[in-house]
Formats: C-alpha cells, sequence, structure tokens
C-alpha cells in the first residue's frame, strides 16, 4: 500500500495531525549549525528544543520562544482533550487525503498542503 491509503486508514480509526517544523536557525542536537550546502533545511529532532529546556542548549530567541510557547498549547490541548485547537491559535487541519498539516515557523504557523509545499511525491 502508499503512504495516502496508510494514512487514510489511520485518520479514519484516530484523530491524526502532522506538521512541519520550519525554524533553520533552530538550535540543533549537535549545538552546530547546519552546513551551509543543507541550508535552509531544519534539523531533525530540532522541534525538541521548543518543548523541553534543556540546560546545555544554546536558548531561544524572542521569536523562537513565542513559537515555543504556541507548539506547548497546541500539544498540551491535545493531549487533554485529543483536539490540538484552542481560541486564538491557528487551526491545525487534520491529516486526511488532502496532505493538509500545520507548518510552525516563527514568523508564521499555517496549514499547509505537505505535496504542495515540498514538491516532492515521496512522502505522500
Amino acid at each position: 500500500m502508499d503512504g495516502g491509503t496508510n494514512r487514510t486508514q489511520h485518520a479514519r480509526k484516530a484523530r491524526t495531525y502532522a506538521y512541519v517544523f520550519a525554524d533553520p536557525s533552530a538550535p540543533t542536537p549537535s549545538g552546530q549549525p547546519l552546513p551551509a550546502h543543507v541550508r535552509p533545511a531544519t534539523a531533525h529532532g530540532a522541534e525538541t528544543f521548543y518543548l523541553f529546556d534543556f540546560p546545555d542548549s544554546s536558548g531561544l530567541t524572542t521569536d523562537q520562544r513565542r513559537l515555543a510557547a504556541r507548539i506547548v498549547g497546541y500539544w498540551t490541548r491535545f493531549v487533554r482533550t485529543g483536539d490540538p485547537d484552542g481560541a486564538g491559535s491557528t487551526t491545525w487541519p487534520r491529516l486526511d487525503t488532502a496532505d493538509r498539516a500545520l507548518d510552525l515557523a516563527p514568523e508564521s504557523v499555517q496549514p499547509i498542503n505537505m505535496k504542495n509545499a515540498h514538491h516532492c511525491g515521496l512522502w505522500f
């Protein structure tokens, strides 16, 4: 089965949400910036610095702390209610055959179509 079929089957059983963490200036697990040849990519796992306090991390900028608060809000509401949305937050679309996800970046949080935004059928 292709990923789209699996995604559809899982989404029927449980609310399913996807996100793209898009902060190329986020701290990296290694503590080193990403190599120039892969920028403006974001390091895999970099969003963990927005969810947890790491004593050895370089810290977050004001905009990154604002994004961290939004991410923690989404995750907290999801854990409490099964729905990440809340008053005043950008609606997080459910993942389904439309391939919609929430793009999380310091300058904006917005729903996107992953297939269109990334021009890549590999993930879908």
